[in-house]
């Protein structure tokens, strides 16, 4: 929700405002916004959130920022959906993301959070059991923050391509292609869970049985688009100046 546009700050008081009436999941600029107000994070060349950051409401607005989900797990249209901001490990069943993504908001939520968020700052490593501390945190966020393709043979996640599908490295499938992952596996196509999901802006809006990609690239100027789950309708609007 913020960052890279010019108005972060009207975005986030609209969003504060229908607070009762929208869902939504934390992602990497936002987590990089809440490590800014924090004092855990520095100036990026292409961040706008100074506006937001020098708001009066600012304490207000982070405050209820930082006790989003992270990731979001309900039936729609009577089959399950997942929302998520960039992905899944291939190893994670729906239940285990679900408890996942509690993991990181536990940190966020506690009184404490201005301090602990500096436990954020770290690169993530692949997915394992057996990470604790920081380590687990920090690929916590790599997976549900960044990831968007993973390694064909080891599962190894990429979080820094971005590119067409096209120019992935050698090796290398999106996330959410991962055949043998858990989470695509369900007795009945109608228990299949599909996983709504933005952050790679260069694959724009696809969707098969099990996923849905929303991002169409409106920070670099191109299309907004949103998806009613309930039919697959496409709403799409063109970037403001």
């Amino acid at each position: 929700m913020v960052n890279r546009g010019p108005t972060s700050l009207e975005v986030l008081r609209w969003a504060y405002a229908h607070r009762h009436r929208l869902t939504t999941v934390l992602g990497n600029h936002d987590v990089h916004a809440l490590l800014r107000f924090a004092g855990h994070a520095k100036e990026k060349k292409r961040d706008t959130l100074d506006a937001l950051l020098a708001a009066d409401d600012a304490a207000m607005l982070f405050d209820w920022l930082r006790q989003q989900p992270w990731l979001v797990a309900q039936p729609i249209a009577r089959r399950p959906h997942v929302l998520v901001h960039a992905g899944l490990a291939p190893t994670w069943t729906v239940a285990d993301a679900v408890a996942h993504a509690d993991e990181l908001a536990a940190l966020l939520a506690a009184p404490t959070w201005r301090a602990d968020c500096a436990r954020l700052v770290g690169k993530g490593r692949p997915w394992q059991d057996t990470l604790t501390g920081d380590a687990r945190l920090h690929s916590l966020l790599l997976y549900f923050t960044r990831v968007r393709t993973v390694a064909r043979d080891s599962g190894e996640p990429d979080g820094d391509f971005d590119g067409e599908p096209a120019d992935m490295p050698d090796g290398n499938e999106p996330w959410f292609s991962v055949a043998r992952a858990e989470w695509r596996q369900a007795a009945t196509p109608a228990a299949l869970p599909r996983v709504v999901f933005g952050h790679w802006a260069a694959l724009g809006v696809t969707s098969s049985q099990h996923h849905l990609s929303l991002d169409t690239g409106c920070v670099w100027g191109k299309r907004l688009t949103a998806v009613r789950l309930e039919d697959d309708v496409q709403f799409s609007v063109a970037a403001c100046d």
